[in-house]
């Protein structure tokens, strides 16, 4: 009788442990920030002018037409902002940059499953609080007129002492 109900309490167990584990798998349906980094990633660089930010976004769910960044408060893009998927390929598109930010406009639809990864060439400006940015980025999506936030990438570097 014990080794009776020790062993439907066994059963029972394993499949509320299977069904939760199902339960917490996320699903890969919207467009997401994947990585944000800089190089070189001392503050100091970016002080002066020599540094790139770079920004990957998978994009998933939907085709997007287009990408939005806004610059953290007092950073400037002076050499401007390269797209390629993570191929290597060129993303054709147009960007327009501004001191708030800038917008990217995909020239084609990018399709679910591809990661771009966005270089902000020669970022400038002055040193933020704790040596790190923030771009809030938001992305629209095919048949969409408005832009969705969908994070903020966010970049930390460090004090060369």
């Amino acid at each position: 009788m014990k080794a009776t109900v020790f062993g439907l309490l066994c059963v029972i167990f394993a499949a509320t442990t299977v069904s939760v584990a199902q339960a917490q798998t996320p699903t890969a349906s919207v467009t997401q920030i994947v990585a944000a980094d800089a190089d070189p990633m001392d503050t100091s660089s970016t002080d002066s002018g020599a540094a790139d930010h770079f920004i990957d976004v998978k994009v998933q769910g939907n085709p997007i037409t287009g990408i939005a960044i806004e610059f953290p408060p007092g950073l400037r893009v002076t050499k401007g902002i390269d797209v390629k998927a993570r191929s290597k390929q060129t993303v054709k598109a147009n960007v327009a940059i501004n001191s708030n930010g800038a917008t990217i406009n995909f020239l084609q639809p990018v399709s679910p499953g591809t990661t771009l990864k966005i270089a902000l060439r020669g970022v400038n400006g002055s040193r933020s609080a704790e040596d790190i940015w923030l771009y809030p980025i938001a992305v629209r999506y095919v048949g969409e007129t408005q832009n969705i936030a969908i994070g903020t990438a966010r970049i930390a570097t460090y004090e060369n002492d």
